[in-house]
């Protein structure tokens, strides 16, 4: 960049100090401003994750298109809460000394994310495993009853055992919920993820009195929003 501003002084005699400026070069140069993403070395290669994503597209597109299909991207998430209460003490000539007071406090819930309209059934969950996951599948074909079910998410140990699989063929309303696994190690292919991201976006660096202000701004966010996220 100073020899930037160097040859920008010589050529046309201006003074370079625009950070938009900056930008807008950086961008005619085709660079990006978005920070590199992290990718587990155990991800499949590229071609291999598109192949199989092209497969739940054929799939969603060839049997679950109909008005009687409701597809879902689902994920679960545990959002997490510190209360800090500081009182403090100040006098003349004297240390000002700080109290903190720390309680922490979480949520897990189950997110669906209908791949129709962008919006999403949110579920409290009381735990993260196999007998709540399918107790909120349960509960989905309960609000949606004229439907059949499709419920695309990742590879999850909870989501790959045998119980949920074996509830969908014996439990009442679960034999309407189809499953299809996402390839391993790709959260960024799953559209509930960047629901996630969004939502903590959305609360983070305000702190909430109480651990149910965060919750319920955090699932207000979530409920009363259409989001743009995709399988397809």
């Amino acid at each position: 960049m100073p020899r930037l501003s160097e040859w920008i002084w010589d050529r046309f005699d201006v003074v370079y100090e625009s950070d938009s400026s900056y930008h807008f070069l950086l961008r005619m140069a085709g660079l990006s401003f978005h920070r590199p993403e992290g990718v587990d070395r155990r991800r499949a290669d590229p071609a291999t994750v598109e192949a199989r994503m092209a497969e739940i597209r054929r799939e969603l597109d060839r049997d679950w298109s109909g008005d009687d299909a409701l597809v879902v991207a689902a994920d679960e998430v545990r959002i997490e809460h510190e209360a800090i209460m500081r009182r403090a003490w100040y006098a003349r000539n004297t240390k000002t000394r700080i109290t903190v007071d720390r309680e922490r406090k979480a949520q897990n819930c189950i997110g669906f994310c209908h791949q129709d309209d962008g919006s999403v059934d949110l579920m409290r969950l009381d735990w993260q495993d196999t007998g709540t996951v399918s107790d909120a599948l349960i509960d989905l074909t309960l609000e949606h009853p004229d439907k059949n079910t499709v419920v695309v998410w990742d590879n999850a140990g909870r989501h790959k055992t045998k119980e949920p699989r074996r509830k969908l063929a014996t439990v009442k309303n679960l034999e309407r919920v189809h499953l299809i696994n996402l390839p391993p190690y790709c959260p960024d292919l799953n559209p509930m993820e960047h629901v996630w991201k969004e939502a903590k976006d959305s609360i983070s660096n305000h702190q909430r009195a109480t651990f149910e202000d965060t919750r319920t701004a955090f699932e207000t966010f979530i409920t009363t929003n259409k989001f743009p996220h995709r399988l397809t």
